[in-house]
């Protein structure tokens, strides 16, 4: 149904391993904000809409795809991002070569006159991009980043919820964004969505007022609440290279931090044990639980206290397994300090161990002051 919706309109498709949603939110939200109200399906709760999907009136299809099961292939689009590559659902490619030659073969589907729009700063984008398209300076592709590129981000500020950085097309200097949302990763997302508006000849003065009001999207760093000083944060980070963004972003809050991550599918889990471990050196404490096994069926000696384990041995501040949310709210009652920060991580049902927190806040004994 959506490569139907996609293929018979004019297709904006976001794909990559990480930043599709966000990158995906953004462009909508730039498309309403300049009137040309797109139809749109993305992954996850845009504030903006009230939800994940919206009818539009209007030409544009703003759609975030699917890789994980090779669904993201039926799409045609007009215009192509590609966010980034990383090995991830190997169960259903086999390989990374496979995973590779599925965003080749997806990048080279655009309907005639197309565009793709390719993170420059990434090597398996770059590589990708540069195959599909005979010739990378033509008007056909939008090279992105902020180590050079077709648009780049310049002179980055980052603040404790928030960034700001300057914006340069090829040679004229567009001017400065002031974005609503931490860490370099949204910087990144933020360039593929003004790389979509200068490539439907939208305005700077409006790609800017669209990108400075963007109200973001659940579960990207979103705030749950924040009771006796704690701030609370959730996060749907499920891979190590976006949980280490996220608490680079949270580190930027000079804050502790306690974070809680709940691994998301069994075969995920086995495929990046040794690699969870490097993703959590900015939390100062560190809790595991169980997995979340979005339908998956376990996978023999695959589970939380597995993964506890390894990432223990190399961890040298608190790392902590707790199996329940109860377990791990009442151990945060006992720990957590005034001017914490408690980030909850994964694309499970983690979240709620946040919403419970809050609830707690009206009770006296809810969080010890330590100083």
């Amino acid at each position: 149904l959506l490569s139907y919706l996609v293929n018979t309109g004019e297709g904006i498709v976001v794909a990559g391993t990480h930043g599709k949603t966000t990158t995906t939110s953004l462009i909508a939200s730039l498309l309403l904000k300049a009137g040309k109200n797109p139809t749109i399906f993305v992954g996850g709760e845009l504030n903006e809409i009230g939800g994940n999907s919206y009818l539009g009136t209007g030409r544009y299809i703003v759609a975030e795809s699917d890789e994980s099961d090779g669904s993201f292939l039926f799409l045609h689009p007009k215009i192509a991002i590609l966010t980034s590559l990383e090995d991830d659902h190997l169960e259903y490619y086999g390989s990374q070569d496979k995973l590779d030659q599925a965003f080749k073969k997806f990048s080279s589907q655009l309907k005639s006159g197309g565009i793709l729009i390719a993170n420059q700063d990434d090597e398996k984008i770059k590589k990708i991009s540069h195959q599909v398209i005979s010739n990378p300076s033509s008007q056909n592709v939008i090279f992105y980043g902020l180590h050079g590129g077709d648009l780049c981000g310049q002179k980055i500020k980052y603040y404790s919820l928030s960034s700001s950085f300057q914006v340069k097309y090829k040679t004229k200097l567009l001017g400065k964004i002031n974005l609503s949302l931490p860490g370099e990763h949204n910087i990144y997302n933020c360039l593929a969505a003004i790389s979509v508006g200068i490539s439907l000849g939208i305005s700077w003065d409006k790609l800017r007022e669209a990108i400075s009001n963007f109200q973001g999207v659940k579960r990207r760093f979103e705030i749950i609440g924040e009771a006796h000083s704690v701030l609370i944060v959730d996060d749907y980070a499920h891979h190590p290279t976006e949980i280490r963004a996220v608490l680079k972003a949270a580190r930027k809050m000079n804050r502790r931090i306690i974070a809680i991550f709940q691994p998301h599918r069994y075969t995920r889990t086995k495929l990046f044990l040794n690699k969870f471990s490097p993703a959590f050196e900015k939390a100062d404490i560190l809790i595991l639980t169980q997995i979340y096994g979005a339908g998956e069926h376990p996978l023999p000696g695959v589970n939380g206290e597995l993964l506890f384990k390894i990432i223990k041995r190399e961890r040298k501040l608190p790392t902590y397994y707790l199996d329940t949310s109860e377990e791990i709210i009442d151990f945060l009652v006992k720990q957590v300090r005034k001017g914490d920060l408690v980030i909850t991580i994964g694309a499970g049902n983690i979240r709620e161990v946040g919403e419970k927190l809050i609830k707690k806040r009206g009770q006296a004994t809810f969080f010890i002051m330590k100083r």
